[in-house]
């Protein structure tokens, strides 16, 4: 089962690990304070749909995203992938 908690730890690793994001990072982090440039955010949304084998399902997310924290971008991707495999189950 996907939870938050995992959520979360993913998008640190994709930052840590896949962009090289070396700054301090909390929950309460604003996206837009990492200085993500949009190739990169592109980039974490991908390593994520990836990870957890889900697509965002609209492409304005990245704009919809930039000012929110950490947190309640966990929540965001939690709902979207609970979202995708509640329809792919009931299929």
């Amino acid at each position: 089962m996907i939870t938050k908690a995992s959520v979360y730890e993913r998008i640190i690793e994709v930052l840590r690990d896949e962009l090289l994001y070396s700054g301090e990072l909390n929950p309460n982090t604003s996206i837009s304070h990492l200085g993500l440039d949009s190739i990169q955010l592109m980039q974490l949304f991908v390593y994520l749909e990836e990870a957890f084998e889900f697509e965002f399902l609209e492409d304005s997310i990245i704009e919809n995203m930039q000012d929110v924290s950490l947190d309640k971008f966990s929540n965001y991707v939690l709902a979207a992938i609970e979202h995708v495999h509640a329809h792919t189950s009931a299929n």
